[in-house]
């Protein structure tokens, strides 16, 4: 499902100097059920591997296949669940509006959508607020939104980067379903 084979980032740091790699001959794979977890001081790596899976970045040596793939077919986005560190969503909108965003990305059907948001936002305890806008949301309610978005379309791999950020012991009770799941930064299981 997921192949890592020799990768190795670099960031340029300043101009003649060379900058310290990210990742540097990072090997591993995943087949489809298992968890993956990595755990690492700041800098050590952790989200610049979850940007070369999203393809956000690109490796400088090495290569990723994910779905037998390159990350570079925008296809493969329709399997994958990504919940960012910090997602930067429109304030304005609603996580009724983003649900039918992504959704509509994700080439699900308008009742689709509803049926399967409605799921997500009472397993999450946000069907009450469904219709305020997000900057009214506590960082709790922010996050637990950002789930309900990255499981809306029922994802073969599910990619989180710090999930607990920001949730009260309750909502890391939250159940995980039946996708792959990887863990980035974490402290406590998620169940």
């Amino acid at each position: 499902m997921i192949q890592f084979d020799n990768v190795c980032k670099r960031y340029t740091k300043e101009l003649f100097l060379a900058a310290p790699a990210a990742l540097h001959d990072v090997s591993f794979s995943l087949d489809k059920g298992q968890t993956l977890g990595l755990i690492g001081a700041n800098g050590a790596g952790k989200s610049t591997a979850i940007k070369l899976l999203m393809d956000f970045i690109r490796p400088d040596a090495g290569s990723i296949v994910i779905f037998g793939q390159t990350p570079a077919r925008s296809a493969i986005r329709r399997q994958i669940g990504y919940l960012p560190e910090t997602a930067n969503f429109p304030s304005n909108l609603t996580v009724l509006d983003m649900l039918r965003f992504t959704g509509s990305t994700c080439q699900m059907s308008v009742p689709d959508i509803r049926e399967k948001g409605e799921v997500w936002l009472t397993r999450l305890r946000l069907w009450e607020a469904r219709k305020r806008p997000l900057r009214d949301y506590s960082k709790g309610m922010q996050q637990r939104a950002n789930f309900a978005i990255a499981l809306l379309h029922d994802p073969e791999l599910l990619i989180l980067d710090e999930p607990m950020s920001g949730l009260d012991p309750i909502g890391r009770g939250t159940p995980r379903g039946r996708c792959l799941l990887i863990y980035f930064d974490f402290t406590d299981h998620f169940r």
